[in-house]
């Protein structure tokens, strides 16, 4: 008894303590309320959102790094190709590159330019190869490219469907995404 008084002057209390003017019990706060809760809950949610957003922007350059190095690579075969043998390849299977997918799971897509700039000039359909928004050709003597995320492309990659295209231009000296090319 004696130290319970040391310690609560007021005496014991069984809950809570005393209040010291009125006399009243006072309870302990025993947690948080549902407006605290769902603030914390709706500042979870954003941050995710936001994490989620960046990984996907981040996954979806990594995917366009590949596949411009994966060009670069092939690129670099048909052109040793096209130096021991005299003329490119007619497709991807003579260097043994038919099975390589694009990062979407895709075939890359090669078309051998007949004729070279003049034949590329003509814009008919009979012509293998695609045009750039100024409806010139890409390339004069080969195209290679990735059809992108939505696997769907068009002889013109001012088109919609060949924005996201990873694509091979002027010759060589542009590779990356279509909707990039100027």
């Amino acid at each position: 008894m004696i130290a319970s008084r040391l310690t609560n002057p007021d005496g014991p209390a069984e809950s809570g303590r005393l209040h010291r003017n009125t006399g009243e019990m006072r309870r302990k706060p025993r947690g948080f309320t549902l407006i605290e809760l769902a603030i914390v809950l709706m500042l979870m949610i954003i941050i995710l959102a936001g994490s989620f957003l960046a990984i996907q922007g981040y996954l979806t350059r990594t995917m366009i790094a590949r596949a411009v190095t994966e060009i670069r690579m092939v690129e670099k075969e048909i052109i040793l190709f096209q130096a021991s043998c005299g003329e490119y390849p007619s497709s991807l299977e003579e260097i043994d590159r038919q099975n390589l997918l694009d990062p979407w799971g895709v075939p890359y897509v090669y078309t051998r330019i007949l004729g070279g700039l003049a034949a590329a000039a003509m814009n008919d359909g009979d012509v293998p190869c695609r045009f750039g928004p100024d409806n010139n050709p890409l390339n004069t003597d080969f195209d290679l490219f990735s059809c992108g995320k939505d696997a769907a492309s068009s002889r013109s990659i001012a088109a919609r469907s060949s924005r996201d295209d990873v694509i091979r231009a002027r010759n060589g000296l542009f590779i990356g995404l279509a909707a990039n090319f100027r």
